[in-house]
C-alpha cells in the first residue's frame, strides 16, 4: 500500500499534469486498473483518487495539461463507477466555470466526453 500512496500516485499525478493527452490516457488507465484490483478498501481508494483529482484541479489554474488530465480522470472514474454523484455535482458546481472560461481548444473534446458521462449522475430537475 505504501508503494501506491508514496510512489505511484504522485508519479501519475505528475504524469497527468505535464504530459500530452495520449500519455495522460495511459496514466488514467493505470489508475483505473489499480482501483479495480482491490488492493485496498474502496473508501481508501476513492479518497486517494479524489486527492489526485484535487491536485489536478489546483494545478489546472497554472498548467493547461492539468485541465485535460482532470477531465480524463473524472470521466473515467465516473464511467467505472469509482466516483459517484457527489464528484459529478462538485465538478458542475465548483469547477465547470473555470474549465469553460479559458475556452482552450485542447480541452473541448475531453470536456464534452466528461460532461456526457457525468450527466447520467446528475438530477434532471434543477430545482
Amino acid at each position: 500500500m505504501d508503494i501506491l500512496t508514496v510512489n505511484l500516485f504522485p508519479l501519475i499525478s505528475q504524469l497527468l499534469m505535464l504530459s500530452d493527452e495520449t500519455v495522460q490516457q495511459e496514466g488514467v488507465k493505470a489508475l483505473v486498473t489499480v482501483a479495480k484490483a482491490d488492493l485496498m478498501h474502496a473508501e481508501s481508494m476513492q479518497f486517494l483518487m479524489a486527492n489526485v483529482l484535487s491536485i489536478l484541479y489546483k494545478k489546472s489554474k497554472e498548467v493547461e495539461n492539468a485541465k485535460v488530465g482532470a477531465l480524463l480522470l473524472l470521466e473515467a472514474f465516473v464511467r467505472e463507477e469509482i466516483f459517484g454523484k457527489d464528484k459529478c455535482e462538485e465538478f458542475i458546481r465548483d469547477k465547470l466555470d473555470s474549465f469553460l472560461a479559458q475556452k482552450l481548444y485542447k480541452i473541448k473534446r475531453p470536456l464534452l466526453q466528461c460532461l456526457v458521462t457525468i450527466s447520467k449522475h446528475l438530477d434532471r430537475d434543477p430545482g
